[in-house]
């Protein structure tokens, strides 16, 4: 049964997930590399699951200058506060599963898509891969992100291999094994099985490839992964190279490849502040005496840059 991601807004401050907020303000600065390798992010028309909350719309609107854009919503239940929080009137609002709506899109036009999922693979999600990028112009991007945390059946017990046999379906690897599906290999599995559905999708296109540029591996409660690339051929994977170098140290270029890891230690704001005196150099010597360990401050170093702050305001 497909869950609703609908529902998750009920439990979750999406503005909140310090990971969540790397990835994304990563994404802003693939984009604007990409913008100053000369593609024009701005023309791309961009759909996402905006939910309640709008904040990719929001940030790549802002920051990217990217006008053209729709929302996907599944659950009409919360229709009403859907239009309510929309923050601009450029955002196209649908409400159906994205699978659906995503094979409507103009051909003529150039995407990026992300279907931001909060659930475990399900077959429904494969085969909306499979369909946008069969469906999507050459130089369009499509992400994908997906819960993997272990799945458990129905008496409470974790049955990875043959929930993953299920949903794969024709993509299935009969090579792979039941020890190939424990839990702390789930995420490596998950992102197998949507590189296979990913060169499906361009099985029967001419000259176009999928391009892999992005597969992050992060959690804010539920271990989660976003992979995703570009439709095209050697011009689009020019430009990707072109990003990487320019010191883009998250881009992952190759199927099967480790993903990038979001960690985002746990500090206080005066840590904080301490640890960022040490960047960009990343001397761990100049703060060791404050007691954080050199894992917490690699893992520190490697996302700073991209790490959210937050304070509390008093009123009254």
């Amino acid at each position: 049964m497909i869950q609703s991601s609908a529902q998750s807004y009920l439990k979750v401050a999406y503005d909140l997930r310090p990971s969540k907020q790397v990835e994304r303000r990563m994404l802003l600065d693939f984009f604007r590399r990409l913008a100053g390798c000369g593609v024009p992010v701005e023309e791309f028309r961009y759909t996402g699951m905006g939910s309640v909350h709008f904040i990719d719309h929001t940030l790549f609107h802002k920051f990217l200058g990217i006008d053209k854009m729709a929302s996907v919503e599944r659950d009409e239940d919360i229709e009403q506060r859907i239009r309510f929080n929309c923050p601009y009137d450029n955002i196209d609002l649908e409400f159906m599963p994205i699978g659906e709506y995503v094979p409507h899109l103009d051909r003529d036009e150039k995407h990026i898509v992300w279907h931001d999922y909060d659930y475990r693979l399900s077959r429904d999600m494969i085969n909306d891969v499979v369909s946008a990028v069969n469906h999507l112009r050459t130089e369009s991007f499509v992400f994908v992100t997906i819960d993997v945390e272990p799945h458990k059946g129905s008496n409470g017990s974790v049955d990875n291999f043959e929930f993953y046999k299920e949903q794969a379906g024709d993509l299935w690897d009969p090579s792979w094994k039941i020890s190939d599906f424990a839990n702390a290999k789930l995420y490596r599995r998950t992102i197998d099985i949507l590189t296979l559905a990913f060169r499906e999708g361009v099985s029967g296109r001419c000259n176009a490839q999928f391009l892999p540029c992005i597969s992050f591996v992060y959690s804010d409660g539920h271990k989660m992964i976003t992979v995703g690339g570009q439709i095209g051929g050697a011009k689009e994977s020019t430009f990707l190279d072109r990003v990487k170098d320019s010191g883009a140290y998250y881009i992952v270029r190759e199927f099967g490849k480790e993903p990038f890891s979001i960690n985002v230690p746990v500090l206080t704001r005066k840590e904080r502040y301490h640890l960022e005196s040490a960047m960009p150099s990343a001397d761990f010597e100049k703060v060791k005496a404050i007691g954080i360990g050199k894992k917490e401050f690699d893992a520190f170093a490697r996302i700073y840059r991209f790490c959210p702050s937050y304070s509390e305001l008093l009123l009254g």
